[in-house]
């Protein structure tokens, strides 16, 4: 599956996170991953923690986990966070820095009819 989302506040997130110190990210909303990814790019990150609860996040995940060990994806609701984390002994002592939420639609799931979202194509709801 190819990733066709592109996130549009990407340039603005990244102005309030700090350069001057390793950081630890979580990434609420993973979706096709382009906050993760640009982030663990750009900045001194010594962890990042990823939530989603779209399974099909897993596919766009494959290649952070294989590139970066301090990236991990959290199946789950971020209305849950808090007991994502504290539930995960690998990351419940960590104290993050940066918490990113983007609240919008993933042009991945509008694009594809078979996930229901779409607004140009018939697909199940």
């Amino acid at each position: 599956m190819k990733n066709n989302h592109i996130p549009v506040m990407l340039e603005e997130v990244q102005s309030y996170i700090p350069h001057d110190k390793k950081i630890n990210v979580i990434d609420a909303t993973f979706g096709g991953g382009g906050y993760s990814r640009a982030i663990l790019k750009k900045f001194d990150v010594k962890q990042l923690v990823a939530i989603d609860r779209d399974p099909i996040s897993k596919i766009f995940a494959r290649d952070l986990n294989e590139k970066y060990n301090n990236f991990s994806l959290v199946n789950g609701c971020f209305g849950n966070i808090d007991q994502l984390i504290v539930n995960n002994s690998q990351i419940k002592k960590i104290k993050f820095d940066v918490i990113i939420f983007d609240l919008g639609l993933s042009s991945n799931q509008l694009d594809n009819r078979d996930r229901g979202f779409s607004f140009k194509y018939d697909g199940p709801l």
